[in-house]
């Protein structure tokens, strides 16, 4: 792994850090935290299924799949 891409790593799991603790103190709603997860859970996802995968789950939930 480059330096760039473990600091890259560091920060996602700084904000996944303070989002957690946000959502135990009540900052966050549910819903609001669900949307946050899958912001930053998407290019993992993205990652794993390459773009396609993505696309065809996301054009799923618009349809009502």
């Amino acid at each position: 792994m480059t330096h760039q891409g473990s600091l890259k790593l560091k920060r996602r799991l700084a904000v996944i850090r303070v989002f957690i603790e946000q959502i135990i103190h009540g900052v966050i709603t549910e819903p609001f935290a669900g949307l946050l997860a899958v912001l930053v859970l998407n290019p993992i996802e993205i990652a794993r299924h390459g773009r396609h995968g993505f696309t065809n789950h996301r054009d799923s939930i618009h349809h009502g799949g």
